[in-house]
């Protein structure tokens, strides 16, 4: 497993920084956008997309 760091830029100008581990770049990126609601069961965070405008995925080394 590698780890992404993914963040996460909100409607209400907030941002938000998640260190995720993920076999590949692509995987991570399907989770995020397959539904409406991303799940984050290790944090506990449940994320509403509707209020995100938008995202960046980049691996840690």
């Amino acid at each position: 497993m590698k780890k992404f760091k993914v963040i996460i830029e909100f409607s209400s100008g907030r941002t938000k920084e998640f260190t995720i581990e993920s076999t590949t770049e692509a995987e991570l990126i399907s989770s995020i956008t397959r539904n409406e609601r991303w799940y984050i069961m290790k944090n506990g965070y449940v994320i509403n997309l509707e209020n995100v405008i938008g995202f960046s995925v980049s691996e840690v080394k």
